[in-house]
Order: C-alpha cells, then sequence, then structure tokens
C-alpha cells in the first residue's frame, strides 16, 4: 500500500503518514481504528501487543 493510498483511508495527508513511518508523528486514535477495520485486524495486533493476527470484536 503506498502513502499515497494508506492517506486516502486515513483521510489525511501522504506527509503525516510519511511522519509516522517515520517515527515523527504518532497515529491518532481515529487513524489506528480506521487501519484496524480496514486490514481486520485487532488493535492489540496492531500495537504489538499481540502475536497472531486475532479479528476484532463485533459492535
Amino acid at each position: 500500500m503506498t502513502h499515497n493510498e494508506l492517506a486516502k483511508l486515513l483521510y489525511t495527508s501522504q506527509r503525516k503518514i510519511s511522519r509516522i513511518e517515520n517515527g515523527e508523528a504518532e497515529p491518532s486514535v481515529k487513524d489506528i481504528i480506521l487501519i484496524c477495520k480496514y486490514f481486520n485486524v485487532s488493535a492489540d495486533y496492531l500495537l504489538g501487543l499481540e502475536d497472531h493476527i486475532s479479528e476484532p470484536k463485533e459492535n
């Protein structure tokens, strides 16, 4: 996935994506939620708190 594609998914700029990738900025909670939903993974997995992919719980 390109920076441009991810930026569109998160409704943000390519620059912000680049800054997050380089450790210069942190993703917002909203960003994390959108990424989890898009890739169908839990926030724990995305944040490195789980070793295996587990599907997020249904609301």
